[in-house]
């Protein structure tokens, strides 16, 4: 059999009306992609393009393309995969959205991936060698993640990355577990990766580590504290690689502080923390109750006492959500002094318990939202009640009040540990979103 040459592409999606979002340099590579061209056999050419970055050449010679689907990019992807199929190269999608609705994803498509791709991908490309393709590929197992291949980080163009200060690598991603015991409705993590943790060996991930080449790395694991035992044993071996790290963490992570101050001696500089509101009522109605807002603050006292920061996610746009959420959410996170905030207005994706309730009460603009050629219905989605804010109004008012700057000086001095990427970060972000004098708070 003859040696294929495959093309794997993460598109971009639309950022408004006709526009492509595309950046001079992106905040670190997409680890999907990356992990999809570790999975090829050696005997095949394997190239990638990340949309948001690199061009798609249309033209490239290829005999398989694969194309990575999430609901922000679906109807980029869709566009892709049809523009290859009239040139006659065979294309298959997969990836969250493409497994959450594998029946719209078809009909752009030769084959269709449902699920995590580690041994259906593979088997793919046989079938495609042998002139025997399917048009779905789906397993009810979850793969275990021992002698995984390792993600071909020499596909990376680096010089389309952000390199943190003082480095001369951009941050990349690393995934040392898969699975969420969580079921929050407007998550689809635990559809996708499944209910049950998985973790992969500590010596390949460290093996890993190495081979990236980087000297800053995001974990990207939903809850990097799933198993304290576990983590504690990961940061043990970490602490000789003298690297910098990212990770997500639980809000009730404080529970740990002697894992918190071995994150911290290991590396950790930043950790990512789902709070999503500060609102009991809007917790419970989106069935993550189990954070207690009470308790954040402890939290924040535990891991900056460590030189951690925190770079909090919050979601805008629940029911009683108003401009008063808003002035509570940022002013609680300035007076805690949060590194970084990332605001999302709520998104019904598909697959997710939020999407399903929505549409079954009529508050969706459109069932497939994410296929619409308007405009704002691809991005506000959800009906609200007659003059109130949407999510993404919420949202745009928040990110200015955070990232302005009398906000991003009030919470970086005096001198923070550790503060210099994310007080970079949070320069960035502020001139993204051109912030006037007005959004001073």
């Amino acid at each position: 059999m003859s040696a294929q040459q495959i093309l794997i592409i993460f598109p971009t999606s639309y950022y408004d009306e006709g526009r492509l979002l595309k950046q001079k340099k992106a905040t670190m590579p997409n680890l999907s992609i990356l992990y999809l061209a570790g999975l090829v056999p050696d005997r095949h050419k394997v190239s990638i393009v990340d949309e948001s970055v690199s061009d798609i050449d249309f033209s490239f010679p290829a005999d398989l393309v694969a194309v990575s689907v999430i609901t922000p990019n679906a109807k980029r992807a869709y566009e892709v995969a049809d523009r290859f199929r009239a040139q006659g190269k065979t294309v298959v999608l997969g990836g969250i959205h493409a497994s959450c609705q594998p029946e719209e994803a078809a009909a752009h498509a030769d084959a269709v991936v449902i699920g995590e791709a580690d041994i259906l991908w593979p088997q793919l490309i046989a079938d495609h060698e042998a002139g025997r393709l399917r048009k779905l590929y789906q397993s009810a197992e979850k793969p275990e993640l021992n002698n995984l291949p390792h993600p071909r980080f020499d596909l990376v163009d680096r010089t389309k990355y952000i390199h943190p200060p003082m480095t001369s690598t951009p941050i990349i991603p690393i995934q040392t577990s898969r699975g969420c015991p969580h079921a929050c409705d407007f998550c689809s993590v635990t559809e996708f990766w499944g209910s049950r943790l998985r973790f992969r060996p500590i010596p390949e991930i460290i093996e890993e580590v190495k081979l990236s080449g980087a000297r800053t790395v995001f974990f990207t694991d939903d809850n990097f504290m799933a198993n304290p035992k576990r983590t504690a044993e990961l940061c043990r071996a970490l602490i000789p690689l003298k690297i910098k790290y990212i990770c997500q963490l639980s809000s009730f992570a404080y529970k740990h502080p002697e894992l918190v101050k071995l994150l911290a001696d290991s590396g950790c500089v930043i950790a990512f923390v789902g709070f999503e509101s500060v609102s009991r009522q809007g917790l419970e109605a989106v069935n993550k109750g189990f954070n207690k807002p009470a308790e954040y603050g402890r939290l924040f006292d535990l891991l900056t006492q460590h030189g951690i920061h925190v770079y909090a996610s919050i979601i805008l746009g629940l029911d009683g959500d108003d401009e008063h959420t808003v002035a509570e959410t940022v002013g609680f996170l300035r007076k805690q002094r949060a590194s970084i905030a990332a605001f999302f207005p709520l998104i019904p994706t598909p697959g997710t318990k939020l999407y399903d309730r929505l549409r079954e009460q009529g508050r969706l603009y459109a069932d497939s939202w994410w296929l619409s050629d308007d405009h704002t219905t691809r991005r506000v989605r959800i009906r609200y009640g007659d003059g109130a804010p949407t999510g993404l109004q919420l949202m745009t008012k928040a990110m200015r009040a955070f990232y302005s700057p009398l906000s991003i000086l009030g919470r970086y001095f005096p001198y923070r540990r550790n503060g210099l990427l994310p007080f970079v970060m949070n320069l960035e972000i502020a001139l993204k979103l051109k912030v006037t004098p007005h959004y001073f708070m």
